[in-house]
């Protein structure tokens, strides 16, 4: 088990807030393969990861890793399954 939080960039709305134009060059139009994250991933999630399964819970919760062992196997009931990652053998 294992969290994620999400980095800053990839919360963002993808619209420019600015009135003008930036007079120096602008990092954020350069092609950047990621995904826009919404709604409650935007705060992070919880990875239940074995061999054959994953799932996700979110929001992340707060001091999820002082939580006790009955209070992670209800999130892990309450999490979504999520696909296992190909791996290039596969």
């Amino acid at each position: 088990m294992w969290d994620v939080i999400p980095e800053r960039r990839d919360r963002r709305s993808g619209m420019d807030r600015r009135k003008s134009s930036r007079e120096t060059f602008d990092r954020r139009k350069m092609r950047v393969l990621s995904a826009v994250i919404t709604g409650d991933l935007a705060k992070g999630w919880l990875v239940f990861a074995t061999a054959m399964e994953r799932r996700r819970y979110s929001p992340l919760p707060e001091r999820w890793a002082d939580a006790s062992d009955v209070q992670l196997s209800m999130w892990c009931t309450a999490a979504k399954p999520i696909p296992l990652p190909r791996r290039l053998l596969e």
